[in-house]
């Protein structure tokens, strides 16, 4: 039986709202990785390093002259990068001496750049001779260069935004003639990203998976809670039609009385019935209607509704088929439900839905063969002036 709104059954509209988003972020992560497989890491080298002047004099000040050869690799295929800003920092024994801005560019598809930062001045550097010390007796000097990157990445046509990973290159640097027998060692850089990723298509495919994780325990929460989900029912146990007769001017007068049932079969939703509207209908054109009392039905409860239809309706064009009616001894009517109503698991409300129901009787006049019971079905209706243009055609 189905509803009109968000929901009728909530679980089981719950779970295809779900299966939907699960099924479309499947396919996304199916998409991305089709797309932009094999996804790799960027990776950042120190290829060369020379120091030509590095020492401290009495004062502590640092005069130093270094450049470094920096490998920049992009070994995605589907994948460019945009280096929008590039900050080279220069630290000795954990402090900085010098930083210097590089030049921004646009990395394309399994490209390789070469950075090449000079960092050469002088620099107050308390605290320092002692490893100074050391790394003149060593030949080389502990020296680490630091990256703070603004960058984006391009898949495509489409651009991320920007991410702020900084890399950490660590080297030992011989200087310049103190022993040619000493060379420079090319390093791998670290780093790490500040944003929410770095190498943009990999953490996007775990985002992904791990959504997907939470909506299927929510699948399987949603489930355990509300086992089993039934459909609401409609019956129309009985029906009595007192009067039912046309007179020669097309007016209808008629006393009919219904015992409708409704039934909540589940053992975790309660419904509230805010509003409920019946209409009878015969021949297609609506004759009466009535508001019943709202109400509120529990789980597993069945409550039965009476609605009495008297009184007197023009009634044109009905002729034809009350004729026929009378000759078969019973008369066909309908009677349509429209209901505003919510529901409620535990302490949770949905929002209101609006259901209608339609309801095929055949009703005998009087006391003529018994009525048989017949179960309403779900129908559609997109609004109220809908619904009363419906019932006149």
């Amino acid at each position: 039986m189905g509803c009109f709104g968000i929901i009728c059954c909530v679980p089981k509209c719950i779970f295809k709202i779900i299966l939907s988003i699960l099924i479309a972020l499947g396919l996304a992560v199916l998409i991305v990785w089709l797309i932009l497989r094999p996804i790799n890491h960027l990776k950042f080298n120190v290829t060369d390093a020379s120091l030509t002047q590095f020492n401290i004099t009495g004062n502590d000040m640092l005069h130093y002259d270094l450049a470094v050869d920096l490998n920049l690799r992009n070994p995605n295929k589907k994948i460019g990068v945009y280096y929008d800003q590039i900050e080279a920092r220069a630290f000795y024994d954990g402090r900085r001496f010098d930083s210097v801005m590089l030049t921004p560019f646009y990395q394309g598809h399994k490209n390789t750049t070469i950075l090449r930062p000079v960092f050469k001045g002088q620099r107050l550097l308390p605290n320092v001779q002692g490893e100074y010390n050391k790394d003149m007796v060593d030949g080389k000097f502990n020296v680490e260069v630091k990256l703070y990157l603004k960058m984006r990445f391009k898949a495509g046509v489409v651009k991320t935004t920007k991410f702020k990973p900084r890399v950490k290159c660590e080297f030992e640097v011989p200087l310049a003639g103190s022993n040619p027998a000493i060379g420079f060692t090319p390093k791998k850089c670290g780093y790490r990203c500040c944003a929410l990723l770095c190498c943009f298509p990999r953490c996007m495919c775990n985002v992904i998976l791990s959504i997907l994780t939470s909506l299927g325990l929510a699948v399987l929460i949603v489930w355990l809670i509300f086992r089993p989900i039934n459909p609401l029912k409609y019956h129309v146990d009985n029906a009595s039609l007192t009067q039912f007769n046309v007179t020669g001017n097309d007016m209808l007068h008629y006393e009919l009385a219904v015992d409708l049932s409704l039934r909540n079969p589940n053992t975790k939703i309660g419904v509230y019935y805010d509003q409920i509207e019946a209409r009878a209908l015969y021949d297609g054109q609506r004759f009466d209607s009535i508001m019943l009392t709202p109400f509120y039905q529990g789980h597993k409860n069945t409550t039965t509704l009476h609605p009495v239809f008297k009184g007197q309706r023009l009634l044109p064009n009905v002729q034809g088929a009350y004729d026929n009616d009378v000759s078969d001894g019973k008369f066909n009517i309908e009677v349509k439900l429209y209901i505003k109503m919510r529901y409620k698991a535990g302490d949770v409300e949905t929002i209101r839905v609006n259901p209608g129901y339609k309801c095929e009787l055949e009703v005998p006049l009087g006391s003529a063969t018994g009525f048989t019971p017949q179960k309403c079905t779900f129908e559609v209706y997109f609004s109220y002036k809908r619904r009363i243009l419906k019932e006149k055609m």
